[in-house]
């Protein structure tokens, strides 16, 4: 079949819904599927590093959004996508954003008849309070139910993300859940010479945070957490990887703490496997991905009871949960595996072992079987 898929985000760029969509695009791909990507421009030089062979790349004008630093958002004109659709003849399209971008593909996929399902990777309604945005809460929830009731499906990553939605009236909600590459998070990635370089020794624990270092991950919860192990644990460090607004004003407050930025594939896979705890107090995720990857690099995970962490983690068995958006609860569970710090061999065994299974290979099976329940290739895919 001929996918062609729509989104504002893509790698290089490093966050959930550029990694889970270009894991599915490939994954089709491995299938014999061909799949055509149209994404906003990241900078004035992209039409020279467009990627080549399958899945191929069209480019529309991509610029800043204000409000998330980072992040681009294409600026379509309709007759561009209707080309783009005329010329690749898709047989289907999947709006993976919400912006303008999507927009347009909707209205395009409409005019010409191309059977269209969208997915849900960011949780606006959540963010927009933590970006002086609250005042387009209600306007949010009209636009991005009215266009996602417009696509035959929309997949979301968890039964949280579907039963939130189902509370705003979102209609054809299906769980596209998210793999994990066993292969590259592992154990075995874990590199001693690391925890030397954060200045800990083999017996010191080290609590690791991977992701944006925004306000929407509530970060301060997760200091209150060092500053908790600290007390107990002098010796114990907290490495951050990753980027973002409230990066400088702790990198000021503590010193001490490890800032790393940003890393990918095998250099982050050993950060993983080189700490110790993840902690993780998020409560806006539609997912959370890392929360999966520290769980296949062997760490002792704590987040809350929701999302990834709550369809995978089985408290006190191979991580710990707290109850959603409890701070006391998630402060007194840190605690509690503080002084069963006995007990966290085992956990770390049992937590790789459980997301053994947790394959992208079954999650784009999935969903490949859903599109072809009411969409079959055309006389041009079968040809191509």
């Amino acid at each position: 079949m001929r996918w062609m898929l729509i989104t504002e985000t893509y790698p290089p760029e490093v966050n959930g819904a550029a990694i889970t969509l270009s894991q599915l695009a490939e994954g089709l791909v491995a299938r014999g599927h061909h799949v055509h990507i149209v994404r906003p421009t990241r900078d004035k030089n992209d039409k020279a590093v467009k990627p080549p062979g399958n899945p191929t790349h069209s480019l529309v004008l991509g610029v800043p959004f204000l409000w998330c630093e980072g992040i681009r958002i294409g600026i379509p004109y309709l007759g561009q996508l209707k080309r783009e659709i005329e010329k690749f003849k898709p047989d289907v399209m999947h709006i993976a954003t919400e912006g303008w971008l999507g927009l347009a593909g909707v209205m395009a996929a409409n005019y010409y008849k191309v059977p269209v399902v969208s997915s849900y990777h960011t949780n606006f309604f959540a963010y927009s309070r933590f970006y002086g945005l609250g005042f387009l809460r209600s306007m949010g929830y009209w636009y991005f139910r009215w266009l996602h009731n417009c696509t035959r499906k929309t997949f979301v990553p968890s039964k949280t993300t579907q039963t939130q939605l189902q509370s705003y009236k979102f209609k054809n909600l299906e769980i596209m859940s998210r793999g994990c590459d066993t292969d590259r998070f592992s154990p075995s990635r874990r590199r001693e010479a690391l925890k030397k370089l954060w200045g800990a020794r083999a017996e010191d624990p080290v609590m690791l945070y991977v992701g944006r270092i925004a306000p929407e991950k509530n970060i301060r919860l997760l200091i209150k957490c060092y500053e908790r192990i600290k007390e107990k644990i002098p010796s114990a460090k907290l490495v951050f990887v990753g980027d973002g607004p409230e990066k400088k004003s702790l990198e000021r407050e503590y010193p001490e703490v490890i800032f790393a930025g940003m890393k990918i594939g095998t250099e982050l896979a050993e950060y993983f496997a080189s700490a110790d705890l993840f902690v993780y107090p998020s409560v806006t995720e539609t997912y959370g991905r890392v929360t999966t990857e520290a769980m296949a690099s062997g760490l002792v995970v704590l987040a809350y009871d929701y999302a990834a962490a709550k369809e995978n983690i089985q408290n006190g068995v191979n991580g710990y949960l707290a109850p959603y958006r409890k701070e006391h609860e998630f402060l007194k569970r840190f605690d509690e595996l503080l002084k069963e710090r006995d007990k966290w061999g085992e956990i770390s065994h049992r937590a790789a072992a459980s997301m053994k299974e947790n394959t992208w290979e079954n999650v784009v099976a999935k969903y490949e079987q859903s599109i072809l329940g009411f969409c079959k290739p055309s006389k041009a895919a079968t040809h191509a």
